[in-house]
């Protein structure tokens, strides 16, 4: 137990020093901002926590947690250190938490199952969304701050073409928090993933890994989906509560239409070039993306991988 939460304390310090490191490169002047380098730096700044989690336990995930968040507020201030732990510690512990979950049943070990840990990463993404909503409205200074900040931008901005010419400050911040939480949930997904990985390499993961092509999100979930984005084109709802759900919808979808991709296509000749192709086309072709999730949120229904194998999947999460 002690080396374990002494592992957790280090990995909770690499994790503080990333971000933090991550949010300085981000004040630098515009030019100067890379941001593909900011972004990897996020995701590695959550990967630390994963690792202290998946591989130490839950022991080790609340250490480096604590770890983290006194080293934040002890180098930049008490409030970053609070931001660090609404967005960073909770969410994953909480993820973590559901991951180490498992049930034995005549000998045979069963694991939270993929569906679920979706289901989570969603309602995770959407409480995020809803914490930037309220911080925002909350602190008008902040959101003077932000709209003054994106007025000395704009300009740039609306050189790009006549489609961001209508673009306003205030209204890009009136839009951001829909995007923080599906934004940060990436964030969360992606370092989970590395950490895993990580942990699978050098054999020190608790569990295996979650079955990807097993995921196949609940038909109440679809029926949601297609609600509320209903309800959001009949009233507009799409910069405040709505589009932070809808968005994270959608992502859940388009990973089961990944999902659904990898399992049709299993078998395949030549596979990881038309695998390739297919990923290659989403990153060139936006609303190919779109196209996914739709297959995603239909899978849910018909249920292409089970009309794949002939018979319905019997196993039950």
């Amino acid at each position: 137990m002690v080396k374990d939460i002494g592992i957790g304390t280090a990995l909770g310090l690499i994790s503080t020093l990333l971000l933090i490191f991550s949010v300085l490169g981000s004040g630098t002047p515009a030019g100067q901002v890379n941001a593909l380098q900011t972004m990897s730096l996020m995701t590695l700044s959550v990967v630390p926590l994963f690792v202290a989690g998946l591989g130490w336990g839950l022991a080790g995930g609340i250490s480096a947690v604590v770890t983290g968040a006194l080293v934040a507020a002890t180098i930049i201030a008490p409030l970053f250190s609070m931001t660090y732990v609404l967005t960073c510690g909770l969410p994953v512990l909480l993820i973590t938490r559901q991951s180490l979950l498992w049930r034995e049943e005549n000998g045979k070990v069963t694991w939270y199952p993929t569906t679920n840990l979706v289901m989570i990463w969603v309602g995770v993404s959407i409480l995020l969304s809803f914490m930037a909503i309220a911080l925002l409205y909350q602190d008008q200074e902040l959101r003077k701050n932000l709209i003054t900040q994106f007025d000395l931008i704009l300009p740039q901005l609306q050189q790009q073409g006549k489609m961001f010419e209508a673009i306003t400050a205030e209204g890009i911040v009136r839009a951001l928090p829909q995007f923080f939480g599906p934004f940060w949930g990436v964030i969360l997904l992606l370092g989970g993933i590395l950490a895993q990985g990580v942990l699978v390499r050098f054999k020190r993961n608790i569990r295996p890994s979650p079955v990807f092509q097993d995921l196949k999100l609940p038909v109440w979930m679809a029926v949601a989906t297609v609600g509320v984005v209903g309800f959001n084109l009949l009233f507009n709802w799409g910069d405040t509560f709505l589009g932070a759900v809808i968005l994270a919808l959608e992502i859940a979808f388009f990973l089961q239409g990944i999902a659904v991709i990898h399992k049709v296509s299993k078998g395949w000749r030549y596979r990881p070039f038309i695998l390739t192709a297919v990923y290659l086309s989403m990153f060139l072709i936006f609303w190919l993306v779109l196209v996914v999730a739709l297959l995603g949120l239909v899978d849910s229904w018909v249920g292409f991988r089970e009309k794949l194998n002939g018979h319905p999947d019997l196993e039950e999460d």
